[in-house]
């Protein structure tokens, strides 16, 4: 199945944690993206559908519950919007995230339009290392104040493809990642591994439609792992307007 293929299908989505086949590039190597996306955009994203392609009993728990929630409390049909960037970090190299701001503003975007409070107090991001580890660290205080216990998110991103969409010449664009997120709060520690994958195409000057989609994977300790055979066990779709902010 090619990476366009995966990112559009109803069907089953492998992870490519274990799928030898798929193309994906050194773990050293950070994400590249089409030069149509330099620059700084505004994004209204909209979540357009969950599903559990194997049934609801590999979930993880809450997910369901969650996306059911109504589209004003983040469920199926909530709309966010926040301003995205993507830069180059040296002349005439390649088009890459602005890591640490983008996931910042998506991140604080959804818990400020659903919860009340921007979740996400810092982001940090190390290109260097092996896993071009990005790290988000919370606000321990909430909506009216209300004092949380310290947490962070620890994102591990390891495995990666790229390249044009089979229809839209430079115009369109597919891209994926594959990451192990650690959840450290106090006597809890919680490991997922999930991918993000992405088709851009360019609508008309300064403005790009793209899906995103993120599909969960159990691990080996959770007690289904072997029956879902690297499977996704939810997967949740975006539909996604960029429109480009004027210098």
């Amino acid at each position: 199945m090619s990476l366009e293929e995966r990112v559009l299908t109803d069907g089953d989505i492998v992870s490519p944690g274990l799928n030898p086949a798929a193309p994906f590039g050194p773990a050293s190597k950070a994400l590249e993206f089409p030069d149509f996306l330099l620059g700084d955009w505004t994004v209204t994203s909209t979540f357009t559908n969950f599903r559990t392609p194997l049934g609801p009993r590999f979930a993880h728990p809450g997910s369901a519950e969650a996306a059911r929630r109504p589209a004003s409390e983040g469920g199926v049909g909530s709309t966010t919007t926040y301003p995205l960037r993507f830069v180059r970090t040296q002349p005439g190299g390649p088009v890459q995230s602005d890591r640490p701001f983008n996931a910042r503003s998506a991140f604080n975007a959804r818990t400020k339009s659903f919860l009340g409070f921007e979740a996400v107090f810092d982001a940090e991001y190390d290109p260097k290392s092996p896993n071009n580890k990005l790290v988000l660290t919370f606000s321990t205080l909430g909506a009216d104040l209300r004092p949380l216990p310290p947490k962070r998110l620890e994102v591990g991103i390891n495995n990666r493809a790229s390249g044009p969409a089979a229809a839209g010449g430079d115009r369109a664009w597919c891209a994926s990642e594959f990451c192990r997120q650690v959840l450290v709060a106090p006597r809890r520690v919680e490991v997922e591994d999930y991918e993000v994958l992405w088709r851009w195409e360019v609508e008309r000057d300064g403005v790009v439609r793209a899906r995103q989609r993120r599909a969960e994977y159990l691990q080996p300790q959770d007690q289904l792992y072997f029956d879902a055979k690297g499977r996704a066990i939810a997967v949740y779709d975006y539909d996604v307007t960029m429109c480009r902010v004027d210098a």
